[in-house]
């Protein structure tokens, strides 16, 4: 079977990083405060238009794909499934 597995909160804490480093970009630029912790995406979370939204990503993509740890588990659950002879695509 091919499984794709996505990052984005499947891999790793999206939600967290949203909340821990979208809270701290929005002291720093005065940009929104904090209106739903639970939200899934950063404009409704912070309230943010899709300009401030595309600012903050421009910073910070590069450090939640790079620093954003990965969700305890997953690669036994990968190698898992690899040893299952599942194809893995990490989409």
């Amino acid at each position: 079977m091919r499984i794709g597995i996505d990052i984005d909160g499947v891999l790793t804490d999206y939600m967290k990083y949203c909340r821990e480093v979208g809270l701290k970009w929005c002291n720093e630029n005065k940009k929104g405060k904090m209106i739903n912790q639970n939200a899934y995406n950063t404009t409704d979370m912070f309230g943010w238009d899709d300009q401030t939204d595309t600012m903050f990503w421009l910073e910070n993509i590069f450090d939640y794909a790079e620093n954003n740890p990965v969700i305890d588990n997953a690669s036994n659950i990968i190698k898992k499934l690899k040893e299952e002879n599942n194809i893995i695509y990490i989409i």
